[in-house]
């Protein structure tokens, strides 16, 4: 099973980003999920987690409301820090959790995800990892926050050698720059996570259509690849799909065509 465990949707007539504030040029469009599909099915996935990029509840709602009429959308990550909100979405089949930014009172909401049963992924400075207590629904997300600068790859890798928990490599090649990414840049830092973490506690995810800045989905696929190099069918296997299934309790699915 193949599961994109990093995407987004975007429809700028009902919000606005401000991520494609400053954005390049083929990113001043809406990323539908028509779009999503299609890619997705071209490459023989199963389907993507879906993630909330705002912190505005109706952008979930949205989510969670096409998660219905589309087969893609295994899962929804919404985003909010409103107990309010999880009452309503964990009704909700594809709801599974949300993305949180560690700061002050951190704690005690992902405390409360987890005493929901929910997921939380985890956009965290590799500095406050020693912060952090381990938590088996909590996923670091964007590779633990590594910003792949080679000077500062040593503090990072004794960072999240203490993590003993799940670790998404998403968005690899978002600060590249357009056509400027390189696998061989990656290989340090999956190569570390390879060793400490090892390949049944990580999962990939495209970053799509945040990956836009520097390539299309299938470079950041590329540059993961050509960053793990080579491995076994099932390593590939656990990374680029199943490790995100369990990690998110998604069953058997097929992507529209």
């Amino acid at each position: 099973m193949r599961i994109d465990c990093a995407t987004q949707l975007v429809d700028r007539a009902r919000f606005h980003y401000p991520f494609l504030e400053g954005a390049p040029q083929q990113m001043q469009r809406d990323f539908t999920i028509h779009a999503l599909g299609a890619i997705l099915s071209r490459n023989r996935y199963e389907g993507g987690v879906v993630l909330a990029l705002l912190d505005d509840p109706a952008e979930t709602d949205w989510l969670l409301a096409l998660s219905l009429e589309h087969s893609a959308i295994l899962a929804v990550m919404g985003h909010t820090t409103d107990a309010r909100d999880l009452d309503r979405w964990q009704r909700h089949p594809r709801f599974r959790g949300v993305r949180h930014r560690y700061g002050p009172g951190s704690a005690a909401w992902i405390s409360e995800l987890g005493a929901r049963g929910l997921r939380c992924d985890l956009e965290i400075d590799p500095a406050q990892l020693p912060l952090l207590s381990p938590a088996s629904h909590v996923a670091l997300a964007h590779t633990a926050g590594a910003c792949y600068r080679q000077p500062q790859l040593d503090a990072w890798a004794a960072a999240v050698e203490s993590w003993p928990g799940m670790i998404k490599i998403d968005g690899l090649i978002n600060g590249a720059g357009e056509g400027k990414w390189s696998g061989a840049a990656y290989r340090p830092w999956i190569d570390h996570l390879m060793q400490c973490a090892g390949p049944a506690r990580l999962m990939y995810g495209s970053d799509w259509p945040r990956c836009m800045h520097s390539g299309i989905w299938k470079e950041s696929l590329a540059a993961f690849t050509q960053a793990l190099g080579p491995r076994t069918m099932d390593v590939r296997s656990w990374m680029l799909g199943e490790n995100a299934a369990r990690h998110y309790g998604i069953g058997s699915a097929a992507v529209e065509g």
